[in-house]
């Protein structure tokens, strides 16, 4: 049990972590792969915190939450690939000189 409360604390703070780089790096290099990569890393922080607070309590309560948190995160992750997808269609060249960001 101590084990997996490390992993999971372990596993929130880095994803934590990388999404606050991830943020900082989005600010100054001014590029939406940088924001898309944000936007993934805020999601796996906020799934790592609910198998962290899982893994901290034996309340039923919190192990029901991290499948609900489950669906609802992939349901955002699903959503998320398919606004990627859609953002992305078309010619790379032509977005390429419409947009310098990308």
């Amino acid at each position: 049990r101590a084990a997996a409360q490390a992993i999971a604390w372990c596993a929130f703070a880095d994803y934590f972590a990388q999404a606050g780089l991830r943020c900082v790096g989005g600010v100054f290099i001014e590029r939406e792969v940088v924001w898309n990569a944000f936007v993934i890393s805020a999601i796996a922080a906020s799934f790592a915190l609910a198998a962290a607070c899982s893994a901290s309590s034996d309340e039923e309560l919190f192990w029901k939450a991290e499948v609900v948190a489950a669906l609802v995160l992939f349901l955002v992750v699903f959503c998320e690939s398919i606004r990627l997808v859609i953002l992305h269609m078309g010619d790379v060249e032509i977005v390429i000189e419409s947009n310098p960001h990308v």
